[in-house]
């Protein structure tokens, strides 16, 4: 039976991974950032909070670290920030807060 279980759970491991990218590559797509990003700024803000799923860490995944690599080379700021939610075991979210009041501008 035990190897049964090895299966299960190997297959677990690979559907979060595989759906932890997917979600991660919506949250964090370079376009709609930067959407995001512009819709933010015409109302009025400096600064964009993009919230991470209850309980998720989406981190380390490849989609955010195209976004911070992006961010990193517009000279936007940006940092991660832990926030408590959801009624998961890890019960902390990870927001990523984009900042362009320190950007540096292009010059002329």
């Amino acid at each position: 039976m035990k190897p049964r279980l090895n299966s299960l759970v190997a297959d677990l491991r690979a559907t979060t991974a595989e759906n932890r990218a997917a979600l991660a590559a919506t949250l964090y797509a370079l376009e709609g950032l930067r959407e995001r990003m512009q819709a933010a700024a015409k109302a009025g803000f400096d600064h964009l909070t993009v919230p991470g799923p209850d309980g998720l860490d989406l981190r380390e995944t490849e989609a955010a670290a195209a976004a911070l690599a992006w961010l990193k080379a517009e000279k936007i700021g940006h940092r991660w920030t832990a926030r408590g939610g959801g009624d998961t075991a890890a019960g902390t979210a990870q927001d990523l807060v984009v900042d362009w009041r320190t950007a540096e501008v292009g010059g002329v």
